[in-house]
């Protein structure tokens, strides 16, 4: 979206909707998961635990939503506020990362190798995603 942004309702739709997939498809993969491993399809327990973890990734998209509407309203371009809301989205993947893995015993050089690989990883995909759209 920064290479055409539009308006900054226009980018937050886009938001809203990226948004809403990424959380049918973080349920699917739970429900196939859980079929997978299990050879039955969630309860009414486990499927609303699946819920609230795949509806709890909607807390990310809170500060993108913010600078969205300080764009809205005049506070800088739209352009600039997508460009501090993917490093923001980025930090947070490496912030959650880090968190993940904070009580699993391996050595300090793997932690940190781990966390540069999320966080490589996370640039390539905002970079194929600029490819993609640019």
């Amino acid at each position: 979206m920064a290479s055409h942004p539009g308006t900054p309702l226009a980018a937050a739709l886009v938001l809203l909707a990226t948004t809403t997939g990424t959380v049918v498809a973080a349920l699917t993969a739970d429900a196939l998961a859980h079929l997978a491993v299990h050879d039955r399809f969630l309860n009414g327990p486990e499927l609303r635990h699946a819920l609230r973890a795949s509806l709890g990734s909607l807390v990310t998209v809170v500060a993108p939503f913010v600078l969205l509407g300080a764009s809205a309203l005049g506070a800088w371009p739209v352009t600039a506020a997508l460009w501090v809301s993917a490093a923001v989205l980025l930090a947070t993947l490496v912030t959650v990362a880090a968190v993940a893995i904070r009580g699993i015993n391996v050595p300090w050089w793997q932690r940190t190798l781990f966390l540069l690989t999320v966080g490589v990883a996370g640039l390539v995909v905002v970079w194929l995603q600029t490819l993609a759209h640019g």
